[in-house]
């Protein structure tokens, strides 16, 4: 008998798991208000945004785009993630570039048929297949949150096509303009972690990655082995969630989803060892940050 396993770190889960709210909005066309990467004094902070995905994009070969609301760090929807999608989408149309945006009215038009709102839950399947319904190749979400001064603005463009999901990821910075407080709606400060302690994968901040995660060894008596065969012999799932410091060590280990049997203290005890190349924000700067690790085990 072979114990496989296999980890994946993550804010959120993976494309293929259950329902999640995602905050829907196409991309609108050059017809929307000023952009915000045109307001006050910060010009040039969204067009740097959609540059940079848009370049990511080209490399993939993608030639058309889905633009969602963007969420709050708290994963709601906010009157805000809609019209920062309008700005982000307006620097994208701007963009001299074989990528077309898919247009608002398109969307509209697709929801409309499906019963559907924008605040509606969708399962990260579903949205995917809007956007092929709608001809994207491309499907992006985002998030926001404070940062010291300043927005942290996360986007993720989810690939419509192949077999397997696969991203591409651009975190940046945007000012807090009179223009953006007015239409942000809550103080900054609400928008900052309460604990001091970013989300990683949200909001400008990115993940950490894993350098060293050695799995405990699972001996008996520390682990029932058989109990576990016998009650899940096509394996299972184990999720931590980890606080992961600047310096890219575990101060905190916990135990989101138990697989019993003894494997989830040996998990908490061997995270304590693990080293992460740790999370920076959109400065490059190491933050500690909340995130999750899933480890799959299976037997051979």
């Amino acid at each position: 008998m072979t114990l496989v396993r296999s980890t994946e770190l993550s804010h959120t889960p993976p494309i293929s798991s259950g329902p999640r709210r995602l905050w829907l909005l196409l991309a609108v066309s050059a017809l929307i208000g000023p952009s915000l990467c045109h307001a006050q004094t910060k010009a040039s902070a969204c067009d740097d945004l959609a540059r940079q995905l848009l370049s990511r994009l080209i490399e993939t070969d993608q030639k058309s785009i889905l633009v969602m609301d963007l969420q709050g760090p708290d994963g709601r929807w906010q009157a805000f993630g809609s019209w920062l999608a309008d700005q982000v989408s307006v620097s994208l149309t701007a963009e001299s570039t074989p990528i077309v945006v898919v247009s608002r009215d398109r969307l509209a038009g697709a929801l409309q048929e499906q019963n559907l709102s924008l605040t509606d839950e969708f399962d990260a399947n579903e949205a995917v297949a809007l956007g092929k319904s709608l001809g994207a190749d491309a499907v992006v979400i985002g998030s926001y949150g404070a940062l010291a001064n300043e927005l942290g603005v996360t986007l993720t463009a989810i690939h419509t096509s192949g077999s397997e999901p696969s991203f591409v990821v651009v975190n940046a910075k945007i000012s807090l303009t009179p223009e953006v407080r007015a239409h942000l709606g809550v103080p900054p400060d609400s928008l900052r972690p309460k604990d001091g302690i970013f989300k990683g994968g949200v909001g400008g901040i990115t993940l950490p990655a894993c350098v060293k995660c050695s799995f405990p060894s699972m001996r008996v008596p520390d682990v029932d082995l058989s109990g576990l065969l016998r009650d899940k012999p096509h394996g299972g799932d184990v999720v931590l969630e980890l606080v992961i410091s600047p310096e890219g060590r575990v101060t905190h280990a916990a135990v989101s989803k138990p697989i019993g049997y003894g494997v989830d203290e040996q998990y908490v005890k061997a995270a304590q060892a693990f080293e992460f190349k740790p999370a920076v924000d959109p400065d490059n700067h190491p933050v500690a940050v909340h995130t999750s690790m899933s480890i799959h085990m299976a037997f051979k």
